[in-house]
């Protein structure tokens, strides 16, 4: 939807705050397409912004919602477990 792009715009310009924002008003809903591309989204953004928990919800989203999807999509997937895998190793504040 509108703010997924506008996060994703945000984002690309290194406005992470606002582009976590954005992905706080807009909740892709179960089934939407565009799930993973968020939830990809959320992942990066939180994780440089060192919002752990937010990072780790996105990234796992990804992983669960594209876990069987096309070959094409797996280059996500893996990324999303990378994430998961390098948050999963830092300490918690």
């Amino acid at each position: 939807g509108p703010q997924l792009t506008r996060a994703q715009l945000l984002a690309a310009i290194g406005r992470d705050r606002e582009a976590a924002a954005a992905l706080d008003r807009e909740i892709p809903g179960f089934g939407d397409p565009f799930t993973g591309i968020w939830g990809l989204l959320k992942g990066r953004v939180n994780e440089r912004l060192v919002r752990r928990e937010e990072a780790i919800e996105g990234y796992r989203l990804v992983a669960d919602v594209w876990r069987h999807a096309d070959p094409e999509l797996q280059i996500y997937v893996e990324e999303a477990r990378a994430g998961l895998e390098r948050l999963s190793r830092e300490p918690r504040p």
